[in-house]
């Protein structure tokens, strides 16, 4: 057979090179290759228009209030103030801007009035927006927050207030430097000089007003999150992308007319939503890379070295004994990556049962089965497969598993047959309840439901640990929803189909699941 490197499937990590780079540039360069997939698995369009809706909200009492401030200052500088911000907005939405402070600025209003009114409705749109993003960041990093309202409140609050000052602090800065430096250029005899300068030095200090804004919202996120050194990587590359969409949508809206022809008057203001919504994407960008820099923090060292060795000499002895036959690619792939890659995903942040010693547990018990079945070889690779691919908010866990293992053991150069069986069995998690005579099903079944046997407290953290894991649902639902789920067990004519499990775990499975269900229906 002709030698071939086999392709690299989506999923596969790239080979190392002769030089490797550092270990935080490979530390970083995982955590970006992982960004975009974890994006489109989180939603994360869906929170930039949630965020661009309270986006829009916040604007207009956040300019009144900085109009209002200056004037309460005796500053007249609306004009310099209006040149100042709409100079980051795309070119088609600058007149929305200016005739927005414009109208401001003629209000008769009292500067104090509005002063008042402008910062109780920039607050409440800065709180909702904040709320908005701790949630997001909550789901990208697989925590859920138990406090109650009256103590998420005051922290949202606060970070708005720092928000909201940051911003009118920052726009007195820009005003009131701006025109001292006209003002006092030409007495020093530098009068272009000095505005050139000021002209170049202003955007340094934007990006760093970004900067600093893009740190405060990230301190919304779970404990652990919030210092400096985990939210900076993620607040650069926000600020970065940002600049990028920014400068990238600016060009295309200017030069395409298709906003102009689809919208006619309304082009200026779907311009800036658009640009709004890539804002705060790049934004939600940046949160989830410090979530994937985190979950593959928490990879290196979860599980144990001593666990991660015992599941990589396991998976390197099954890959070895079913990667045989004339279909096999030669050379043969390296199996390492394919262990990596698994247990990365069986270490994501979202698990708190489902997670390595889940898997260990699995393969130990499937060692115990492996008389029972035909194939104990096929029954392992699936336990590594069957929950690969895991979000307890999806329902397609187990076929998006299956493609995965197809994928991946092809791959790997597995015999076909072998590979229809794994994922076969995958699919069978699903229902656990395999036909008469389905040996290799009996044994995977009875190894994933073997922890319904086990003592008491262990019982009970494996309970604890499936709340966790479903903690975005209310406790009604989640209750109605388990208690089924125990039902549809409790129902089968046998939990375990192996002599070995019929006998030794039925009955105290069984004892367990129903104390669970009469604490469930209480």
């Amino acid at each position: 057979m002709p030698k071939s490197r086999p392709a690299h499937a989506w999923w596969h990590p790239h080979p190392p090179r002769a030089k490797r780079p550092p270990r935080d540039a490979r530390r970083f360069a995982r955590a970006l290759r992982r960004t975009p997939i974890a994006l489109w698995r989180d939603d994360a369009t869906d929170w930039a228009a949630a965020l661009t809706y309270y986006t829009v909200l916040a604007i207009v009492p956040a300019l009144l209030v900085t109009v209002a401030s200056i004037g309460l200052a005796g500053t007249d500088a609306a004009g310099e103030l209006a040149d100042q911000i709409t100079s980051l907005v795309p070119a088609q939405s600058r007149h929305l801007i200016s005739e927005a402070l414009d109208q401001m600025t003629r209000q008769r209003t009292a500067a104090w009035l509005l002063t008042i009114f402008g910062t109780v409705g920039a607050l409440w749109s800065s709180s909702s927006y904040l709320g908005v993003f701790r949630r997001a960041l909550h789901r990208m990093h697989g925590a859920v927050d138990h406090r109650p309202p009256w103590r998420k409140a005051p922290r949202i609050v606060i970070a708005a207030c720092a928000l909201l000052a940051l911003l009118v602090t920052s726009a007195f800065t820009l005003v009131l430097t701006g025109d001292a430096v006209h003002r006092i250029g030409p007495v020093l005899g530098v009068g272009s000089t000095a505005t050139v300068l000021w002209t170049v030095l202003k955007w340094p200090l934007l990006l760093a007003l970004a900067a600093v804004l893009v740190l405060i919202v990230f301190r919304t996120g779970p404990p652990g999150t919030r210092h400096l050194r985990s939210s900076l990587p993620g607040g650069v590359l926000a600020v970065l992308l940002w600049l990028l969409m920014s400068a990238g949508f600016a060009l295309y809206a200017a030069h395409s007319g298709t906003y102009s022809r689809l919208y006619g008057s309304l082009a200026g203001s779907i311009v800036f939503l658009v640009w709004l919504w890539l804002s705060n994407l790049s934004l939600v960008a940046g949160a989830q890379f410090n979530a994937e820099l985190a979950a593959g923090d928490r990879a290196l060292s979860s599980p144990s070295m001593s666990v991660h060795d015992a599941l990589r000499s396991r998976w390197l002895r099954t890959l070895d004994a079913v990667r045989n036959g004339e279909s096999a690619p030669d050379p043969l792939p390296d199996p390492l990556p394919y262990a990596e890659n698994l247990m990365s995903r069986w270490a994501e942040p979202q698990r708190r049962y489902h997670n390595t010693d889940h898997l260990l547990a699995v393969l130990d018990h499937i060692d115990t089965l492996a008389p029972y079945a035909a194939d104990p070889e096929a029954v392992r690779l699936a336990a590594w497969f069957h929950d690969a691919v895991y979000r307890p908010d999806r329902s397609e866990n187990e076929e998006r598993s299956a493609v995965l293992a197809v994928r991946a053991l092809t791959e790997a150069g597995v015999r076909p047959d072998v590979t229809d069986e794994v994922a076969r069995l995958v699919r069978l998690t699903v229902t656990h309840d395999p036909a008469p005579g389905d040996t290799n099903g009996e044994v995977l079944c009875d190894a994933d439901l073997a922890i319904l046997a086990s003592r008491p407290e262990a019982y009970e953290a494996y309970t604890r640990a499936v709340r966790e894991e479903y903690g975005f649902v209310p406790d009604d639902a989640f209750r109605a929803g388990r208690a089924a789920v125990l039902r549809q067990l409790l129902d089968l004519e046998r939990l375990f189909r192996t002599p070995h499990g019929a006998e030794l775990w039925e009955g105290r499975a069984r004892a367990n699941l129903t104390a669970e269900l009469e604490t469930l229906t209480r």
